[in-house]
């Protein structure tokens, strides 16, 4: 009852978040959280993780292992805990401390928008660091994992100025960077309490803010010194303009697809290619056709373009054309070579240089108003003043002025069908033709992307990418399919090795020699396909244009130099771009230095600081740099960074490789000549079940925390409800579309019927199932788990539930073992057993030691290599099929009746198991283990302050005896006969195990053939085979000596146990080969109906 009333309450809590979020107005105070409920979904920002209340700073949080298992009540409290006896910190807490200083494992979170929300993404990112860097403090080395956030220009001033409703514009700088600070405070780095949900151990002390003024400084001064080596530079070029967005994009922050014929986006027609007619002036009956897929901006046209060679247009070279919409205008015919197609189409172009990178790169060459030409114009014949002409400004409208009045004001997009009206009413449109056509649109707003004209920052990166490059890649392992992830596991590739060197060879730690320093150098990606993007994405860099029209972020240090009396210390025009921004600009460190710079002349002049503000991704390719330590300052100390620098490895999504990690490499790399990272661990994205990505519109984003915490089915009715109504919206407007003799197209038709399929699978889905509440543990397992799929991970909730039972299943082991101790004398479990105990050792004893040896090395190799879901299998396998199913049932007889010495060893040794257990799965796991292990032993763990589970050596191979396969092939015999005895009682018998017992049947195994050693074992465990088959007293083995049962034998064709089966014996049809098995396995029925008799015949 206690346990309902406490989940009642959170979802209570998580309602009324909820309802807030929706805009439903709910008390502040209905919001906080009680100390006596159990983990929430999102909590204050007061709160830091482990589910209920904070435990006061002097307790440790304690199990009462009499309860059922309740993940929010394992996890209570544990990362206060962790945190308050600086467990993260670094150096680590080591008990006992080790015998050597390990090097420092450096680690960085990737910093999530400082403004965002957990989502699966964030979790699986978590869920593998996390585990990592428990995993390197178990084995004694000094782990700096920072965890931070990013100021996130864009994304987060969207998200305030959509929250205020006001345009940046009316609020001006002044005004909405208070507002941004403000909301930055107020919902802030909540994401990283959400990650501490996860049981992130990043440092907490050492988190950083991207905007902090260290971190800010150092962005500043790699941007000055930069400038000053030559390779940032102001140039007005042709920019990726987000409308949407207010700003322009670099090409990786743009998606592309191909559309058409006639797709609609934005409510505009794309897919078309429009011809236009120019008529001769002079001559108009001689007609210049262009063809285009953007008719709106004909405003801008300020030529045409033809091929020199062309011999239609011979006689027309620098001839003028009539503009079809602008009377006033007419328009000059201009040979270029390097433009023109003669074999396409028409063979004539338009140029419309402020909106086409193209046709900008045109006017540089021919205008006679352009401040330089690219080439000699000797060779491209006579230039004219042929004008810059801005049709559209940054908010995308038409400009009032260079347009026709009919569609001044209108967004460029509407303004097409316009165009293209005006154009058939003119008599200048000869038609249209279906074409497919490749746009650009922002990966964050959707809005497709224009080009614009525009006086920027840009950083030369080819030297940077080319440094990189330089470096070399590790090469993927020969003969080796990359379908099979082909990873290096416990070879060391070319010299480089998986860890900073160490000179131990035990198996706590990964490399036995310092590798060779140029290869160290190499960078190693996993998975291997991806270093061909990385190779081909550095090699063809492009100029980065660092500008961004926003004002939240790390302000552009330069200023411009205005003399207060010039009467052209304006803007640059909107309406011509003549003046392509000659101004003079002083990059500095701060307006004093700047100033410094002045001339004598210039001491009276104004210096104003650029507007814009750098790339976010400027700033976080610099992090492995900034939050080492480094300022930038040619004269600071190496040894004040260089400890921290570079990373051990870097782990990420592999959707950020190019917008995070490359440009990572490429800056870090510049200044220090050192790689920031040897190797880059990329992970798949997480999809939902059915491979789709996710998405609120789809109504298929999985909320981590929801599994967490588990969610009432009413709690996700929302979620399904608003995919539903937005599939009804999308068909509304797209039957408006398909309605209207204008928009109506079969494209629009196919994505119509697409959205009524959807819309369709979501009423046969039906209302939502509710989640049960399964724990950060589980979850985290789950994802690694999936890890086995390496380029996209289709997630399905329902997975999570195998592991919960997992956690169970530990959880109940470690219940039974509590129980051992309070009803046998108390056992010291032992922190290895060592060759001299082998003698003492029983058959199960020897099997599970060897299996326990198995997982410790697989375990061990899965976190060297950094692929950790063989880690997850090892454990899986072990706790199941070894220890929780066979040793625990086999150790009985001597707990229950065997003799003092044999029932202490037992103890010692299922403790022994379980503590190895929970250490090798304490970084996967962290608060189940932790729990539970202070729970085995509580005199010296529990009682104890500052113990903790991840200040212990993870399990070692030398601290286990070795034992060989020969060793246990008795007991696996023994095991492989309770197989074949339950597939009896399945198959043969078509009864329970019970029924057969109430029947009075029985099933009698008699090991036959010279294999004494596995009767006799066959023999000794017959009660534990009868156990684990459900047939205790039905099941009997049979080694030849009791009396009476030589007759019986002979009866099946059994001379005797050591000699076999007869040649030919059997009793025709009441004899059986088990499928698979051939001879090896008879199953014979009594001749009298009484059981069977099951003939096993070992193979030495």
């Amino acid at each position: 009852m206690r346990r309902h009333c406490a989940l009642t309450t959170t979802m209570m809590v998580q309602r009324l978040r909820t309802a807030a979020a929706g805009g439903i107005h709910v008390p502040s105070r209905c919001l906080r959280v009680p100390v006596s409920t159990r983990g929430i979904a999102i909590a204050s920002n007061t709160h830091r993780g482990g589910g209920a209340g904070r435990i006061p700073a002097g307790l440790k949080p304690k199990l009462d292992l009499s309860e059922k298992y309740a993940p929010a009540v394992i996890e209570s409290g544990w990362y206060d805990y962790w945190t308050s006896r600086d467990l993260f910190a670094t150096p680590p807490i080591t008990n006992p401390p080790p015998a050597e200083p390990k090097p420092q494992i450096n680690m960085l979170l990737p910093p999530p928008n400082v403004t965002g929300q957990l989502h699966i993404g964030h979790a699986l990112m978590v869920s593998i660091q996390d585990s990592l860097a428990r995993w390197y403090r178990m084995n004694g080395h000094p782990v700096r994992w920072l965890p931070g956030t990013d100021h996130a220009g864009i994304a987060t001033q969207t998200v305030v100025e959509r929250h205020l409703k006001d345009n940046r514009r009316a609020l001006g700088r002044e005004g909405l960077i208070p507002e941004i600070e403000k909301w930055k405070n107020q919902y802030g780095g909540l994401i990283l309490r959400q990650m501490e949900r996860m049981g992130s151990s990043a440092d907490p002390k050492k988190e950083y803010y991207t905007l902090d003024e260290g971190l800010s400084n150092g962005v500043k001064a790699a941007f000055v010194r930069l400038h000053e080596e030559g390779l940032i530079y102001r140039s007005v070029k042709m920019v990726n303009w987000s409308v949407k967005a207010g700003t322009t994009l670099s090409e990786i922050e743009l998606v592309t697809e191909d559309v058409g014929p006639e797709g609609l986006v934005e409510g505009a027609k794309f897919g078309e290619l429009h011809q236009i007619v120019y008529r001769v002036v002079g001559d108009e009956e001689r007609e210049v056709i262009v063809a285009t897929t953007r008719p709106e901006t004909v405003y801008g046209d300020v030529a045409i373009a033809v091929h020199p060679d062309d011999a239609r247009y011979l006689d027309l070279h620098y001839q003028l054309v009539q503009h079809p919409l602008l009377k006033d205008v007419q328009i000059p015919i201009i040979p270029d070579a390097e433009l023109v197609d003669p074999d396409f189409g028409s063979g004539a172009v338009k140029i419309t240089p402020a909106h086409d990178t193209n046709d900008f790169e045109f006017w540089k060459r021919h205008s006679s108003l352009a401040s330089s030409g690219v080439q000699d114009s000797s060779a491209l014949g006579k230039k004219l003043p042929i004008p810059l002409k801005r049709i559209f400004g940054s908010d995308g409208k038409m400009i009032s002025g260079n347009v026709v009045p009919f569609v001044a004001g209108m967004d460029r997009l509407a303004a097409r069908i316009k165009t293209v009206y005006l154009l058939k009413t003119s008599g200048s449109y000869k038609g249209v033709t279906k074409h497919i056509m490749r746009i650009a649109r922002c990966s964050r707003t959707g809005d497709v992307i224009e080009p614009m004209l525009l006086p920027q920052w840009f950083l030369r990166a080819k030297p940077l990418a080319d440094k990189v490059l330089a470096k070399g890649i590790v090469p993927p392992p020969p003969a080796r399919g990359e379908e099979n992830d082909a990873e290096v596991e416990d070879v060391d590739l070319e010299g480089f090795s998986f860890l900073p060197p160490s000179t131990s060879t035990s198996t706590s730690t990964t490399t036995a020699a310092t590798p060779d320093t140029d290869a160290q150098q190499k960078l190693l990606i996993k998975p291997f396909w991806f270093r061909n993007d990385w190779q081909n994405w550095l090699e063809n860099m492009h100029d980065w244009c660092l500008s961004r029209q926003i004002w939240w972020g790390h302000r552009i240090p330069a200023w411009k130099v205005v003399d207060p009396e010039h009467p052209n210390n304006q803007k640059i025009p909107t309406e011509e771009l003549t003046d392509l921004d000659s101004s003079r600009w002083i990059v500095a460190f701060s307006e004093a230095e700047a100033r410094d710079q002045l001339s004598p002349e210039e001491q009276h002049f104004e210096l104003h600081q650029d507007e814009d503000v750098l790339d976010t991704w400027f700033s976080s390719g610099l992090l492995p740099l900034t939050t080492a330590g480094w300022t930038g300052e040619a004269d600071q100390p190496p040894e004040e960074w260089k400890k921290n620098y570079p990373l051990t490895f870097i782990e990420s999504g592999h959707d950020i490789l190019f917008f995070w990690l490359a440009r990572m490499a490429m800056l870090c790399t510049w200044f220090t000549d050192t790689l920031p990272f040897n190797e880059i661990l990329l992970h798949p994205l997480v999809c939902d079940a059915s491979g789709r990505k996710m998405s609120k519109s789809e109504g298929n984003v999985l909320d981590p925390l929801a599994i967490i915490d588990g969610r009432l089915a009413q709690d996700l009715l929302a979620i399904h409800q608003a995919a539903v109504v937005s599939a009804y919206k999308k068909i509304t407007t797209f039957e408006k579309l398909q309605g209207d003799p204008e928009t109506a197209s079969t494209a629009n038709a196919a994505q119509l019927e697409q959205v009524r399929a959807d819309l369709k699978a979501l009423k046969i889905k039906g209302k939502p199932k509710g989640i049960t509440e399964s724990g950060a543990d589980p979850l985290r397992m789950t994802l690694i788990d999936y890890l086995r799929q390496t380029r996209q991970i289709s997630f399905d909730v329902h997975t999570v539930d195998q592991f919960r039972k997992l956690a169970i299943k530990v959880y109940n082991l470690c219940k039974y073992y509590q129980s051992l101790q309070q009803t046998h004398s108390a056992a010291t479990i032992p922190t290895r057993i060592p060759e001299a105990e082998r003698s003492a050792l029983q058959l199960h004893d020897l099997y599970l030691l060897h299996h326990l040896r198995n997982t410790i090395a697989t375990c061990t190799l899965a976190f060297q290599t950094r692929k950790l879901f063989p880690a997850v299998d090892a454990l899986r396998t072990f706790i199941y099929d070894v220890l929780g199913n066979v040793y625990v049932m086999f150790i009985k007889p001597d707990l229950d009746s065997g003799t003092p010495a044999s029932s202490l060893a037992a103890l010692r040794l299922t403790g022994f198991a379980i503590d190895a257990t929970l250490r090798l799965a304490h970084p996967i796991m962290p608060y189940l283990t932790e729990g539970l292990w202070q729970n085995l032993d509580p005199r010296n763990r529990q009682d104890v302050d500052g113990m903790s589970i991840m200040a212990t050596p993870y399990p070692r191979l030398e601290d286990v005896l070795d034992v060989t396969p020969l060793e246990i092939r008795a007991f696996e015999r023994v095991l492989d006969i309770t197989e074949v005895v339950r597939g009896v009682t399945a198959a043969r018998a078509g009864m329970s195990p019970k029924e057969l017992e109430v029947a009075g049947m029985w099933v009698r195994v008699v090991v036959v053939g010279r294999d004494g050693e596995t009767r006799r074992a066959s023999k000794r465990y017959e009660a534990q085979i009868g156990k684990l088959c459900r047939l205790s007293e039905a099941l009997r083995v049979v080694d030849g000596s009791e009396e009476g049962m030589a007759g019986e034998l002979r009866r099946i064709g059994v001379v005797s146990v050591e000699d076999g089966i007869a040649e030919g014996a059997g009793v025709g049809e009441e004899e059986e080969k088990v499928p698979g098995r051939g001879d090896a396995v008879r199953v014979v029925r009594d001749g009298e109906g009484r059981g069977w008799w099951v003939l096993y015949e070992s193979q030495l």
